[in-house]
Order: structure tokens, then C-alpha cells, then sequence
């Protein structure tokens, strides 16, 4: 798990910015949505 993945791919979420309530903001709760794809990865399978 990459935590800072959900700061910054593929949008940045600049905290000064949008420091918002997500439970709150439908559009906020998207875009964390779609950085959330990178933030874990379970890298090679070997078999």
C-alpha cells in the first residue's frame, strides 16, 4: 500500500486547497475514487 497514491495520481489533491468533509462532498469522494486504483498492488506473482 502507497498512501501518498491517493494524493497524487492521476489527481493531485492539494490539502491547502480541498482540506473538505469527503462524507460531504460527492465530486471530492470521485476523485478520491479514482486515485485510489494505485494505492495498493500486490507486485509479482510467481508460480
Amino acid at each position: 500500500m502507497d498512501i501518498s497514491e491517493w494524493y497524487k495520481n492521476p489527481l493531485t489533491w492539494d490539502l491547502n486547497d480541498r482540506s473538505v468533509d469527503l462524507m460531504m462532498n460527492y465530486l471530492a469522494q470521485k476523485d478520491m475514487q479514482r486515485n485510489g486504483a494505485t494505492v495498493f498492488s500486490i507486485g509479482e506473482i510467481i508460480q
